[in-house]
């Protein structure tokens, strides 16, 4: 699977958690992005883009962050975005940090990678060490390619 991670090279620990997951992950620094064909870009930056066509099967975007859609999603097939947001695809419906307990909203349904349809849902996760967007971002890249992964 080709994975791009766009970021402002400060979440150093995103980055980890991605090679941890996938053997390759090609890094762009938000001013430098160019023409690029993945299937799975993470948007993980507060900045916008410079007008560019990403071309993708999966783009999972921390809408906490980065606000703004247009300019990047000429060729994306799936749009999926995370956070503290009730617009967002994957929301939190509950959270109790005292117990490591966090209740998941999967808002919209979507095909993941593997051609199966993953269907609106709520998903509890356990979690200690992580912070509320790394969870997000772990859990959408689970849903995406069906792929269990260690939270």
């Amino acid at each position: 699977m080709k994975v791009c991670i766009i970021e402002q090279y400060e979440e150093e620990k995103v980055y980890k958690l991605l090679n941890e997951i996938f053997e390759e992950v090609e890094r762009y620094d938000v001013n430098k992005i160019e023409k690029v064909n993945y299937d799975l870009v993470i948007v993980n930056c507060k900045k916008e883009y410079k007008k560019t066509k990403i071309g993708c099967k999966y783009m999972l975007i921390n809408s906490d962050l980065y606000k703004c859609k247009h300019g990047l999603v000429d060729n994306v097939e799936h749009i999926i975005t995370y956070g503290l947001n009730d617009k967002s695809t994957l929301t939190y419906s509950s959270i109790n940090k005292e117990k490591g307990e966090y209740l998941i909203s999967l808002q919209r349904g979507f095909k993941n990678i593997k051609g199966v349809k993953v269907v609106q849902q709520e998903l509890l996760v356990k979690s200690f060490d992580k912070k509320l967007g790394e969870i997000l971002l772990l859990v959408g890249i689970a849903l995406i390619t069906g792929k269990k992964i260690l939270i």
